[in-house]
């Protein structure tokens, strides 16, 4: 992964767009982490990388994980109904 200062990202952002497709940037201001870009793997699929790094389904998940465990859980259908 490569760190790159926000202000070369500003400026050559198309550039650092095509290399996130292969790679994730990591961005820093004043030597501080900032933010991410990271490509797509499926542009078809947009937004299940986006629920997919979301906070609340990832908290979701590992309850779900936790529950699975004392075998408790839920079905792939009751999940689906909470995030749709």
């Amino acid at each position: 992964m490569k760190a790159i200062a926000l202000a070369e990202v500003r400026a050559n952002f198309e550039q650092y767009l095509d290399l996130a497709k292969t790679q994730p940037i990591a961005i820093v201001d004043q030597g501080k982490p900032v933010g991410f870009l990271i490509g797509l793997l499926d542009p078809d699929n947009w937004w299940e990388e986006c629920l997919l790094r979301h906070p609340k389904f990832l908290s979701h998940v590992a309850e779900q994980r936790r529950q699975l465990r004392s075998g408790q859980g839920k079905t792939l259908e009751e999940i689906r109904a909470r995030y749709e």
